[in-house]
């Protein structure tokens, strides 16, 4: 086969494919329209929704009054000296409902650095000049045992 022949070959089939893609294209291009017009005329079958309810946002609970904290913990502490951490923290929660225990524990925290309240080997609180219920001869902060 000549060169001459190929190129001809070469393009008929060329002129061939462009056709053939054109139609190609032309039909997706219809059948697409068809398919969104049927899709658009369609009767749609939604469910009914119904409404969830409203719900309220939870209310908060008040807060306490600022600086209230240090006269609640020295109070609890002067009339029942010797509670645990968890127990100040029940009781002054108890106390006034806008205090959260928490509250209370990190009061004790800063009270013990600040030489207000004292703990002792039990890890009991008390305030830091009452005698309290502690054993005798037991280390507190405010008095280390000897190294």
């Amino acid at each position: 086969m000549a060169a001459s022949d190929l190129s001809d070959l070469n393009s008929k089939l060329r002129g061939l494919l462009e056709e053939a893609f054109e139609r190609g294209r032309r039909e997706g291009a219809q059948e697409m329209r068809d398919h969104i017009l049927r899709a658009a005329t369609a009767p749609v079958d939604v469910p009914s929704v119904r409404q969830a309810p409203r719900v309220s946002a939870p209310t908060q609970a008040a807060r306490a009054q600022r600086g209230i904290l240090p006269g609640l913990v020295g109070q609890l502490l002067s009339e029942s000296p010797g509670l645990s951490g968890s127990e100040v923290e029940r009781r002054v929660a108890a106390m006034n409902q806008g205090v959260a225990g928490r509250s209370a524990s990190n009061e004790l925290r800063r009270g013990l650095r600040l030489g207000i309240y004292r703990q002792d080997v039990h890890k009991h609180w008390f305030l830091a000049g009452s005698t309290g219920e502690e054993t005798a001869g037991a280390a507190t902060n405010d008095h280390p045992a000897a190294a």
